[in-house]
């Protein structure tokens, strides 16, 4: 009734994901015959807006050659973080390969990383507006499971693909164009007023390139002569920290060591891939967040921190 996706899988069946009738539908190739591969659960509405099951409507389809998976938009009330994607076996059993997302309308897997993909549709639906324009998002996913936007303030975006190069692509309904997502920075998070203005605000010179290997971090708008440190991780967050948030995430954090701010109120630190951890080297593809800590004597908590500086690497 409503075909979103479909993909050619094993025994020369065609697998067709039905939205309206929240099912993957079989097609034989041989003997043209329909059927009801599998049903993909709703799930139970915790609101008092609504059904009290929420459709799953099943949205984007992949088979690797051993597994079928499927990721579901989930029906109104469209509540955030209760969209899923599934793996279904060769049994037609289903199990939950990732869970807490919102409204996803596609997937793929990096092929550099073999990471996960996906594309939010929105990040909230209002019953007199509808879908909250221009914030979906593509977000990548790490090996520990955290989030890592890497497109955001999207119009409606509804698919996601990889050149094997690992360069992400996706589409928007609302645009109707495909959006090559390229390596570069961004800032993210928010940073807090301090002793000297508004706050902190991070940014870099050189390029993201790693043959180029001529990043340089920098931290504007700080107090002067103030003890800081450029730290980095794997994953946005956000988290209170002293007189500002802690904006960077990750199974762990990485240091580049102790410096002061000079009398411009600038703190400045080249980065040398090539000398870090082995667990915080930058790879082609991989996205990473970075964030300065400071002294600042004029605010009560002591010290606080910039905003976030989030940076995708290419060769």
């Amino acid at each position: 009734s409503n075909v979103f996706s479909m993909v050619l899988g094993r025994k020369n069946n065609l697998f067709i994901v039905d939205a309206g009738a929240n099912a993957i539908i079989r097609y034989d190739l041989k003997t043209s015959a329909l059927s009801v591969y599998v049903d993909i659960p709703g799930e139970p509405n915790p609101t008092s807006v609504g059904p009290p099951i929420i459709d799953a409507v099943p949205t984007r389809l992949r088979w690797d050659g051993k597994t079928l998976r499927v990721s579901t938009l989930t029906g109104f009330p469209f509540i955030p973080g209760l969209a899923k994607i599934y793996a279904i076996d060769a049994g037609k059993q289903l199990s939950v390969e990732q869970d807490g997302l919102t409204m996803v309308t596609g997937f793929d897997y990096d092929p550099q990383n073999d990471r996960l993909v996906v594309t939010e549709l929105a990040s909230s639906f209002d019953l007199a507006t509808g879908f909250a324009p221009n914030t979906g998002s593509v977000v990548e996913f790490t090996r520990s499971g955290d989030r890592v936007p890497i497109s955001v303030d999207a119009a409606f975006p509804t698919a996601v693909m990889h050149k094997p190069d690992g360069t992400p692509f996706f589409t928007s309904l609302a645009d109707g164009v495909l959006y090559r997502i390229d390596p570069g920075s961004m800032n993210f998070c928010v940073t807090s007023a301090n002793s000297v203005g508004a706050g902190a605000i991070m940014s870099h010179s050189g390029s993201v390139s790693l043959l180029a290997n001529d990043l340089a971090l920098r931290c504007d708008y700080l107090p002067v002569d103030e003890f800081g440190l450029f730290f980095y991780g794997s994953a946005p967050t956000m988290v209170p920290l002293g007189g500002g948030y802690r904006c960077v995430g990750g199974p762990r954090l990485f240091r580049l060591g102790l410096m002061k701010s000079n009398q411009a109120g600038v703190a400045f630190c080249p980065v040398d891939n090539t000398t870090l951890n082995k667990h915080g080297s930058f790879i082609p593809g991989s996205v990473w967040q970075f964030q300065y800590w400071y002294r600042d004597k004029g605010i009560g908590a002591g010290n606080s921190l910039s905003d976030g500086l989030q940076v995708m690497f290419t060769d």
